[in-house]
């Protein structure tokens, strides 16, 4: 299934969810100075399927900071740039209030039970970790690239 979202929502989402872009980058058509969405918005539509709620509403907040938390507390930052990974801060996430996607909301114990479990698994407890090994070197390699050719 795809995912959808929307952020016309978000106050004044025109500046916290879009920027000018800070290099070129031919391999997307992108020059230096066009309209690009800010990664960190970016990161929030992502990470609505990390924890399970599409919906964040100003009543939803409290509950979304607290698993996007527990979420970079057990498996490390949600972004990365050449200097290393970055972490979302609460105040990110709150400027997203009202961004919507398409994911379904779990309760809060049924996204507990499955975060731990991915957590045990991810520990070594008959997890295979090559797929995430790949998802970072490829990160890795990508932060580094861009890097480059901002240099």
């Amino acid at each position: 299934m795809a995912l959808h979202w929307n952020l016309n929502a978000i106050p004044d989402h025109e500046s916290v969810c879009f920027m000018a872009s800070p290099y070129n980058d031919p391999a997307h058509g992108i020059t230096k100075g066009d309209r690009i969405m800010n990664p960190v918005s970016n990161t929030m539509i992502w990470v609505t399927l990390a924890i399970d709620i599409g919906n964040w509403t100003p009543a939803a907040m409290p509950e979304v900071w607290a698993r996007v938390s527990a979420y970079q507390a057990l498996f490390g930052a949600l972004m990365a740039d050449q200097d290393g990974p970055i972490y979302l801060t609460k105040d990110q996430v709150m400027a997203h209030v009202g961004l919507s996607t398409n994911v379904s909301y779990k309760s809060k114990t049924v996204w507990r039970k499955h975060v731990m479990d991915r957590a045990d698994k991810e520990a070594g407890n008959g997890w295979d970790p090559e797929p995430i090994q790949y998802a970072r070197k490829w990160r890795e390699a990508r932060v580094a690239e861009r890097a480059s050719e901002a240099a």
